[in-house]
C-alpha cells in the first residue's frame, strides 16, 4: 500500500474560502459584490506580484459561481460562500469538477492550445451552471494565441467565463486588457503578514520570535507563499526560530554586521569598512539582499529626518539605531547616497563581480564621493583592470601669453565635456553588448550630441541609418536601464538625422577664426597657427557634392607651422 505524501505548508494551508484570504479586502469585495448582484463580467484579469492570492482567489471564485448556495447568498450575503459541502464544492476541492479548467499558459503557449479551449467553451456545462476557465501566467501566451482569444473574451457564450492571472501586467496586450475587468492584488502589508506568520507558527507549534518574523518578511517582500516556504524550510532545522537562524539558513548577513559596516561608513573610515569586508566577504552573502537592506535603511533615515513613523519599514524594530546613525549625516547626504544606490542597481545587472561593485559603493560613501559609479565600475563588468590616463608633460614648458592661456583653457574645458560623453557612450555600448549584440551594433552607428543638456541626450545618426529609430523605440525596456546607469542625470534619448562628421574637423558657423598652439619639437619652439575659413560651394565642388548628399556644414582649416 502506497503511503500518502504530505503536502508542503503553502499548499496545505491554501485558503478555500474568501474569508481565509489575507490582505486583499478591496479585491474580494469586488468579486463578492458581483456574485451578490448577479452581475458578472465575461473576463476577469487578476494582476499583482507573485504569491499574493491571484490563482487561489480564481479557484474560490469559480467554486462560488457553481456552488448550490449561490441563490441563497444573493438573498443573504452573510452566508459563507462557497459552502464547501455541496456536490459542486466537493468536486472543486478534489480537483475533479468537469466545468472548471485551469490552464498553465507557461506550458500551453501556442495558438492550437487556445483554439482547443475555445472549442470546448462553446459546449454547455456538464454539471454546474457555468464553464469556467482560469488561465494562469497569462502573459506567457504567444501573440497568435492572444489574437485567437480576443473575440471569445469580448463575447463568450453565456455559460462560459474566463479568468486570466498574471504577474506581468505590461506583457498582456492592450487589446486583451481592454476586454477584461481588472482586479489588482497588492503585496501583503507588513503588519498583516507579521500577524499571519505568527498565527501559522503557533498553529504548527513553532516558536517564532518577532525579529525572525521581521527577517522572513524582508526576504519574502510581501509574498505569502515565499514567507510560508521560508518558515517551513527553517522549521526542518529547529522549532525555535530566531533572527540568527533565519539569516544563517538564507545566507544573509546579520544586522549587527550590517550596522557595523554602516557605522564605519558614516564615520568616514574606509579602511575599517574594508576590514569588515575582509572578515566576512560579501561574496558569501546575498549581494542583492544587502543592497535591499541599504535601500530600506536610507528610506528609514528619510523618515527619521521628517519624523514619520517607521511602522512599515523593515528596520522598525531597530528605530533607536536609526536615530543614532542619523546624527552622522545630513538630508543632502542621504539623497546623494540614494542616487548612488539606484545607479548601482543598474550596474549590478551586468557586473560579473557583484560583491566588488557593492564594496566599491561603500568606500565611495565612506569618502563622501558621490560622483558617477558607472565610469569607475565599468571595468568590473569585463574582469579587466581600468585603463590609466597618461599625460605627456613637456620637459621645458613655454611661457604663454594671457590671451593664449585663456583660449587654451576654454578649449580644454570643451574637449573634456565632449570626451566625457563619448567615453560614457562607448561604455554604454559595451555594457549593452553583453545583453543584446544587435542593439549594441545599432547604437554603435550613432554619436552623442555634445550640446545635449540633461535630462535628454540627443544622438546623431547618418541619413542612411535613421531607420533604426523604430527598432530603438521598441526595445527601450532592454537598453534604457543600462543607459540611465551610465549617463547620470539623463533619462531619455532623442534621435536626430545628421551627416557623419569627420574626426579632424567640427561644425562651425563663424566666417573666420584663429587659434594658436605652442609645442616643442626637437628642442625648437614651433608655433602652430590654425585659420578656419568659411566653406564656399563654388570654390569647393567636391565638398559641395558631399553636402548635397549629406546635409550639413563643412569646416576647412588651414594650418601653418612656423619655427
Amino acid at each position: 500500500m502506497m503511503s500518502v505524501r504530505m503536502l508542503n505548508m503553502a499548499r496545505r494551508l491554501r485558503p478555500t474560502s474568501f474569508s481565509e484570504i489575507k490582505g486583499q479586502e478591496t479585491s474580494l469585495s469586488m468579486l463578492k459584490n458581483s456574485l451578490y448582484l448577479n452581475t458578472l463580467f465575461p473576463t476577469y484579469l487578476f494582476t499583482g506580484q507573485r504569491g499574493c492570492g491571484k490563482t487561489t482567489t480564481g479557484r474560490i471564485f469559480a467554486a462560488a459561481l457553481n456552488c448550490e448556495l449561490l441563490p441563497e447568498f444573493q438573498k443573504n450575503p452573510q452566508i459563507s460562500l462557497p459552502c464547501q459541502s455541496c456536490t459542486s464544492c466537493q468536486m472543486m476541492k478534489k480537483g475533479e469538477h468537469p466545468d472548471f479548467v485551469e490552464v498553465d499558459a507557461a506550458s500551453h503557449t501556442g495558438v492550437d492550445d487556445v483554439r482547443a479551449m475555445l472549442e470546448a467553451a462553446s459546449y454547455v456545462p456538464l454539471q454546474g451552471k457555468m464553464k469556467i476557465y482560469l488561465i494562469d501566467e497569462a502573459h506567457m501566451l504567444s501573440k497568435a494565441a492572444f489574437n485567437a482569444l480576443l473575440k471569445m473574451l469580448e463575447e463568450p457564450p453565456k455559460t462560459a467565463l474566463f479568468m486570466l492571472a498574471t504577474t506581468e501586467f505590461n506583457k498582456v496586450p492592450a487589446t486583451v486588457r481592454s476586454r477584461c475587468f481588472q482586479i489588482h492584488f497588492n503585496a501583503l502589508a507588513y503588519e498583516t503578514l507579521m500577524t499571519f506568520l505568527q498565527e501559522i507558527a503557533q498553529q504548527e507549534n513553532i516558536l517564532l520570535t518577532t525579529d525572525a518574523a521581521n527577517s522572513i518578511i524582508t526576504i519574502s517582500e510581501g509574498c505569502v507563499r515565499d514567507g510560508l516556504n521560508i518558515l517551513e524550510q527553517i522549521s526542518f532545522v529547529t522549532k525555535e526560530i530566531t533572527e540568527e537562524v533565519v539569516l544563517k539558513a538564507m545566507g544573509m548577513l546579520p544586522k549587527e554586521y550590517f550596522f557595523a559596516v554602516i557605522q564605519k561608513t558614516f564615520e568616514k573610515q574606509p579602511e575599517k569598512v574594508l576590514e569588515y569586508f575582509e572578515e566576512k566577504p560579501l561574496a558569501l552573502a546575498n549581494v542583492p539582499h544587502f543592497l535591499h537592506l541599504l535601500i530600506h535603511f536610507f528610506r528609514g533615515l528619510i523618515r527619521v529626518h521628517y519624523k514619520v513613523s517607521l511602522r512599515s519599514n523593515i528596520f522598525a524594530v531597530n528605530e533607536k539605531k536609526l536615530y543614532e546613525l542619523y546624527e552622522y549625516v545630513t538630508i543632502e547626504d542621504i539623497h546623494a547616497m540614494m542616487r548612488c544606490l539606484w545607479e548601482v542597481e543598474g550596474i549590478l545587472q551586468s557586473a560579473s563581480q557583484k560583491e566588488v561593485v557593492l564594496e566599491h559603493l561603500m568606500i565611495k560613501i565612506a569618502t563622501r564621493n558621490f560622483s558617477s559609479l558607472s565610469t569607475d565600475s565599468s571595468y568590473l563588468m569585463h574582469d579587466e583592470e581600468p585603463k590609466k590616463n597618461i599625460k605627456a608633460v613637456s620637459s621645458s614648458p613655454v611661457k604663454k601669453s594671457s590671451y593664449e592661456t585663456k583660449a587654451e583653457s576654454k578649449h580644454s574645458v570643451t574637449v573634456q565635456v565632449q570626451s566625457e560623453k563619448k567615453v560614457k557612450w562607448k561604455q554604454f555600448i559595451e555594457s549593452l553588448s553583453s545583453k543584446n549584440r544587435m542593439l549594441a551594433s545599432i547604437f554603435q552607428q550613432a554619436i552623442p550630441d555634445e550640446s545635449s543638456e540633461m535630462p535628454v541626450l540627443t544622438i546623431l545618426f547618418s541619413m542612411k541609418s535613421a531607420f533604426f529609430k523604430e527598432k530603438i523605440a521598441d526595445s527601450k525596456d532592454q537598453w534604457h536601464p543600462i543607459f540611465v546607469a551610465h549617463f547620470k542625470g539623463f533619462t531619455e534619448i532623442i534621435i536626430s538625422k545628421v551627416i557623419i562628421e569627420q574626426k579632424a574637423s567640427s561644425v562651425v558657423q563663424s566666417s573666420t577664426s584663429y587659434g594658436r598652439e605652442n609645442r616643442e619639437v626637437s628642442g625648437q619652439h614651433v608655433s602652430r597657427l590654425e585659420k578656419k575659413i568659411l566653406f564656399k560651394p563654388d570654390e569647393w565642388p567636391q565638398a559641395a557634392a558631399l553636402v548635397k548628399e549629406f546635409p550639413g556644414t563643412v569646416e576647412i582649416t588651414d594650418i601653418v607651422e612656423k619655427k
